[in-house]
């Protein structure tokens, strides 16, 4: 295949073939290894610290990443609902979205995540402010995790929400290390995308983001989150933690609702400008196909009678 035997583009010096390259894809992105410290401590306040390698500076984690909420409002407030302070949306600086939850090593790790969230959030948004068409291509797995990030930063930094109200549930730090730190997922857990029936007033008007944790009940009956929804410009966000739950929203049908997609596409006119963002699986993980905006369904399900709008 064309390239194998380039230096690869990761910027390991190696050849492609023998990094990030595989027989089935002449292009491919290896998720982030996060690589252990040889340093014994656990700090008390990071949710990390079961993998007894912390530093022992505390650190400032975004709950939602700061290059983002850059791009979303240029460092002013922005607008974002899902926080303990009632229903409705309200403004936060980005100095307010912070929690001292993860210690300087940690933050340090999974900065790449952030980038890679960062260049999708940016590829959206520059298609719906008619940018030209983007593209990007990044590892899913990376894009997984950084939402997975994401939910532990609002999670430890109690500011999750249950109707407004911050709710007692439990979030396994021990599985959150398997899958932030290892990659290790189980079956039918991790990344869906949605195609929204309806793109709502709040992300058509304002620059910001929503979210929103799922909750369930363990097999003892304990409180638990078991994953969250993020919502950028109208394109819905799903990461699904347990896979004894069903896919999490009980609207969403097959034909919407894609696990792990290689693929998500809208044509020109559906944000503004077209974009591409293509999601890179390591072999042999299982995962879904394409999503493409707008749909035949999606046209179908808003013009039903008694459809919301």
């Amino acid at each position: 295949m064309a390239g194998r035997g380039r230096p690869c583009r990761c910027g390991s010096g190696k050849k492609a073939k023998y990094c990030c390259l595989n027989p089935e894809s002449s292009l491919f992105n290896k998720p982030t290894v996060i690589k252990r410290r040889d340093h014994a401590y656990a700090h008390p306040k990071c949710y990390l610290r079961g993998l007894g390698d912390c530093s022992e500076k505390i650190s400032g984690e975004h709950h939602m990443s700061e290059s983002i909420l850059n791009l979303m409002n240029n460092g002013r407030p922005t607008r974002v609902r899902g926080y303990p302070f009632g229903p409705g949306p309200i403004y936060l600086s980005p100095a307010a979205q912070v929690s001292k939850v993860l210690c300087t090593f940690h933050n340090s790790d999974l900065s790449p995540l952030d980038e890679v969230g960062k260049a999708v959030y940016q590829a959206i948004n520059d298609a719906w402010h008619r940018q030209g068409p983007q593209k990007v291509r990044v590892s899913g797995h990376d894009l997984e995790r950084f939402f997975l990030q994401r939910l532990c930063a609002q999670h430890f930094g109690g500011v999750t929400a249950l109707n407004g109200v911050h709710p007692h549930h439990t979030l396994d730090t021990g599985m959150m290390e398997n899958m932030i730190i290892h990659n290790r997922w189980p079956a039918k857990a991790g990344l869906y995308i949605a195609r929204p029936h309806v793109i709502p007033d709040f992300e058509a008007q304002y620059p910001g983001y929503e979210f929103a944790p799922l909750f369930g009940q363990s097999a003892t009956g304990e409180d638990i989150v078991v994953g969250c929804r993020y919502v950028f410009n109208g394109l819905f966000f799903f990461l699904l933690l347990d896979p004894h739950y069903a896919p999490p929203h009980p609207t969403l049908a097959d034909k919407i609702l894609c696990f792990r997609p290689s693929l998500i596409a809208a044509v020109e006119g559906y944000f503004g400008s077209s974009v591409e963002i293509q999601l890179d699986w390591m072999p042999g993980s299982q995962h879904g196909g394409d999503i493409v905006f707008p749909s035949v369904f999606l046209e179908e399900l808003v013009s039903r009678p008694g459809a919301p709008v």
